[in-house]
């Protein structure tokens, strides 16, 4: 991707992001920066930088500006800096004061509360290790930038390779009968699936739906415990692999075409999808603090010490294998499209009686952008899987 293109998506981004404010945000405390400690740094990282004749180099922390300013001050023009913030307010505070001031350089800001879209985001654009110079401002110590660190160093991407047989899958899911468009949701399930296996909350309903794959049905009232109802989902499963996916969610054609490829990858013990939650319409994604994209680890190979942990929100416990991000297959997320607000409330209270207090709360809207910004991002990733890191903690339910 050109800088000029870097630089409009970054901004088109970061711009959504800034324009909203979730909660009651704080600026987070930092230690002010050093104009003579900025100007040490930034001599470095630009002579480090020349040296290696990469063309993009990476600030994460935007601080003060301080550095920020005093990088732009050496870099040649036709070098790129791109500045890596996870704290909105900060960026709030800051950026106007820095853009448009820098003389011939102009510096990128990519804002986001969540590494995982500042991941995608700078992979997306064709930055990678060998191309690209980090530069941590020592003013903005923040643990999230640490982690991206590590993921944008560490994860590296392979090519799918389709196996000589595919690998039975069965999908999983737990259904209440009153969920809506389950006939669309069975529908979508293409038939080389060995099974698809459903756990009922409450009794099995009586109309027949029509699913291309074998389909197997089971009751059990969920309690109060998602964790819980997630392993007997599990248990329902007869094969190695296993994909669950809820009610409100959907595959395209051509993810489900890429499936047996990615269950061919050597040695992988899980999957994490991007999930993509439309806002309004579906021609347009929640996006920012977190809400892409969504991280959420749906296909896992099954082993004696694998479960689901934790009454909402679950995660996984005892994966064994690498972990591998699929950054091309989003998973559709109709929740907000498919379900009118009395219904979201109703889901959310299941949640909160489940966590035991009042964690989850319905907003009239959110930050999003057109569908297709993403799908441009999608194609960058086309056919090649992101195997990662083995983080402290990585997404789960």
């Amino acid at each position: 991707m050109t800088i000029d293109a870097a630089r409009e998506r970054f901004s088109r981004y970061t711009r959504e992001v800034l324009a909203w404010r979730l909660g009651q945000p704080e600026l987070a405390a930092a230690p002010p920066e050093d104009a003579e400690q900025a100007s040490r740094v930034a001599e470095r990282a630009v002579r480090v930088h020349a040296a290696s004749k990469r063309p993009w180099l990476l600030l994460l922390g935007l601080g003060d500006g301080v550095l920020a300013r005093a990088l732009c001050e050496r870099l040649p023009s036709d070098r790129a800096l791109i500045i890596l913030e996870t704290d909105a307010e900060r960026a709030r505070r800051v950026w106007p004061g820095l853009e448009g001031n820098c003389g011939a350089q102009r510096p990128v800001l990519l804002a986001d509360a969540s590494i995982w879209a500042l991941f995608l985001l700078v992979r997306a654009a064709g930055m990678d290790a060998e191309n690209c110079t980090l530069c941590r401002n020592p003013a903005s110590p923040s643990a999230e930038l640490l982690k991206w660190q590590r993921l944008f160093l560490e994860s590296r991407m392979e090519s799918q390779k389709p196996g000589t047989t595919p690998l039975p899958l069965s999908v999983a899911c737990m259904l209440h009968p009153e969920e809506p468009d389950l006939g669309d949701f069975f529908g979508h399930m293409p038939p080389w699936l060995h099974e698809v296996c459903v756990l009922w909350d409450g009794a099995v309903p009586s109309g027949a739906f029509s699913c291309r794959a074998p389909l197997r049905q089971a009751c059990r009232p969920l309690g109060g415990h998602f964790g819980e109802q997630r392993n007997a989902m599990l248990a329902l499963c007869r094969t190695e692999w296993c994909l669950y996916l809820d009610a409100d969610e959907r595959f395209n054609p051509r993810s489900w075409e890429l499936l047996p490829h990615v269950l061919a990858a050597p040695e992988l013990g899980g999957v994490l999808f991007p999930r993509q939650t439309f806002e309004g319409d579906e021609e347009h994604v929640r996006m920012g603090y977190g809400l892409w994209p969504d991280m959420q680890l749906r296909l896992l190979r099954k082993n004696a010490a694998l479960r689901f942990e934790g009454a909402v929100h679950e995660s996984v416990e005892g994966m064994e294998g690498r972990l591998a991000l699929a950054a091309d297959m989003p998973l559709l997320h109709y929740s907000h499209v498919s379900k009118d607000s009395r219904s979201l409330k109703r889901r959310l209270e299941v949640f909160n009686r489940a966590a035991g207090a009042e964690r989850h709360r319905l907003s009239e809207s959110y930050p999003r952008l057109p569908r297709a910004f993403f799908h441009a991002m999608d194609a960058s990733f086309a056919g090649r899987l992101i195997m990662l890191p083995i983080l402290a903690q990585h997404p789960g339910t």
